[in-house]
């Protein structure tokens, strides 16, 4: 079946505004992903800030200045 080029246009036109909707949809998906992502940024770098605080007081504890010996005298 051969389409004539007006018949073509239309069809085109037809299945674009079909997937209109889907490709809102999409980038509305997107965006809320986006978003979602930004806020599980700030936990993920205080978890890395607190977890690298722990291993510099395993590996240095003798730096905060002595409270663990002002405390036990």
């Amino acid at each position: 079946m051969k389409l004539c080029d007006e018949e073509l246009i239309q069809e085109l036109q037809l299945r674009l505004s079909e997937k209109q909707p889907s490709l809102k949809e999409m980038n509305d998906l997107t965006g809320q992903i986006q978003q979602l992502d930004k806020k599980l940024e700030q936990p993920e770098t205080m978890k890395s800030n607190l977890l690298s605080n722990i291993r510099n007081e395993i590996i240095n504890p003798f730096t905060n200045g002595g409270k663990f010996q002002q405390g036990c005298e």
